[in-house]
């Protein structure tokens, strides 16, 4: 881990995460999103959606209510 204050989140965490806030997307794949950022956990949902979990207790901080956006239709 890079910080000291750095949650473990993983696949498993962010589908059982999902199913419990989301059950209408429990049966989506949950796969984890490679970047070079430190703070946030990125998971691609399914086909269409990505979520975001903070890593370090002063992001968590920040994050006073959970919330989700709903995925818009793809533009061209």
């Amino acid at each position: 881990m890079m910080h000291d204050d750095q949650l473990p989140v993983d696949a498993d965490v962010a589908a059982g995460l999902l199913a419990t806030q989301f059950p209408e997307w429990r049966d989506e794949l949950v796969e984890p999103v490679h970047s070079t950022g430190t703070e946030n956990a990125i998971f691609r949902v399914g086909e269409n959606l990505t979520a975001r979990f903070p890593c370090t207790t002063p992001i968590l901080r920040q994050c006073s209510t959970p919330s989700a956006r709903r995925p818009r239709p793809w533009t061209s």
